[in-house]
């Protein structure tokens, strides 16, 4: 399911944001807080 909202360009793989999101979130380290920045980013813009 991780893979259904992805695409290519110039050989590079994208992930949709709101995944990227809940990686960090559950991510080890500072990747938590990574994870809450990219949210309170997404409610901004």
């Amino acid at each position: 399911m991780v893979f259904e909202r992805t695409w290519e360009e110039a050989g590079s793989v994208f992930a949709a944001l709101g995944q990227v999101a809940v990686d960090c979130l559950t991510g080890p380290d500072r990747m938590p807080s990574e994870g809450e920045a990219l949210i309170d980013w997404m409610a901004a813009n």
